[in-house]
């Protein structure tokens, strides 16, 4: 049984609890269920709110038309890029919530501080770091597979998965801690990710690929036989 704490010293409460007992803790702790009317006013609220942060979004990731537009010849003449396109930049989104799923329920549940903003992005970094190259491994083996022939386009697109999701992981572990130091709803890190990473990961396989593949290097869509 935790002990009752008062107001001024919760904080205090907290830091001597192990994480079970903090989520067992705030579990019992009076929340707002506001959200659980079903009145007119408060299905309203929920739509407000989502429409402006769905908008927002929108917006953003319609950027990702200017990128695309600048790398129009390169994608036209090596149609492999947008054929995996879908795939770097779902990976990207992939590994990115992970990561911010994790810092927003520690910070949730009190398990991190503002202060322990660069201990979880070291641990992070490290991580993703080992599961993106996991991951390049895989993608490797699987353009090389159907498109071994155009080798430079699967070195450029393993290249840009790796940065892709080295990336994305840095975006899922920062965003959190920003929102919550600006007062910003920190479950909104997760949306921003995936839009984020829809514009970043377009910009890099595209970089990436015009860097890497030759133009000798002949397009087409030909699958190796």
């Amino acid at each position: 049984m935790i002990p009752f704490a008062s107001v001024e010293n919760k904080t205090e409460h907290f830091e001597a609890m192990e994480e079970e007992q903090v989520v067992q803790y705030l579990a019992r702790e009076e929340i707002p269920r506001g959200y659980l009317h079903l009145g007119i006013r408060g299905i309203l609220d929920v739509v407000c709110q989502r429409t402006i942060v769905l908008i927002a979004l929108l917006l953003i990731q319609s950027l990702s038309q200017f990128i695309l537009e600048l790398y129009e010849v390169l994608i036209s003449h090596h149609v492999i890029i947008p054929m995996f396109l879908t795939m770097l930049v779902g990976a990207g989104g992939n590994a990115g919530n992970q990561s911010a799923v994790r810092c927003i329920t520690g910070l949730t549940t009190r398990e991190f501080r503002r202060r322990d903003f660069f201990l979880v992005l070291q641990k992070e970094v490290a991580c993703g770091f080992i599961i993106s190259s996991l991951l390049t491994l895989v993608g490797f083996a699987r353009v090389y597979y159907f498109y071994g022939a155009q080798f430079y386009s699967t070195i450029a697109i393993s290249l840009s998965l790796f940065f892709v999701m080295i990336t994305s992981v840095l975006f899922g572990t920062t965003l959190p801690f920003l929102f919550q130091a600006v007062g910003i709803n920190k479950e909104h890190a997760a949306p921003c990710i995936q839009v984020l990473m829809d514009i970043t990961g377009v910009f890099i396989t595209c970089f990436f690929c015009s860097l890497v593949i030759p133009p000798t290097e002949g397009g087409g869509n030909s699958v190796r036989t």
